[in-house]
């Protein structure tokens, strides 16, 4: 039996900081300066870079929600 593997797909920077809720920018200055919390950048040629899109959904899943929940009132 073969098993066959979908590749994953991979998304430019608009689309990984549209998911992610960020600016393109910071995902920009996260690669610049090597932030190590960041879903790995995949090269693409000499200047393309995508990311695919089961990092930035596991890097979503990583992140623990900031907002406080409320206290059910009684």
């Amino acid at each position: 039996m073969t098993t066959t593997t979908v590749p994953d797909v991979l998304i430019d920077t608009n689309e990984a900081a549209a998911r992610m809720g960020i600016a393109p920018a910071t995902l920009h200055w996260w690669r610049w300066n090597g932030s190590p919390d960041q879903p790995p950048p995949v090269r693409v040629g000499k200047r393309g870079v995508r990311y695919r899109a089961s990092d930035v959904a596991a890097w979503i899943a990583s992140r623990k929600p900031r907002v406080k929940p409320r206290k059910p009132q009684t």
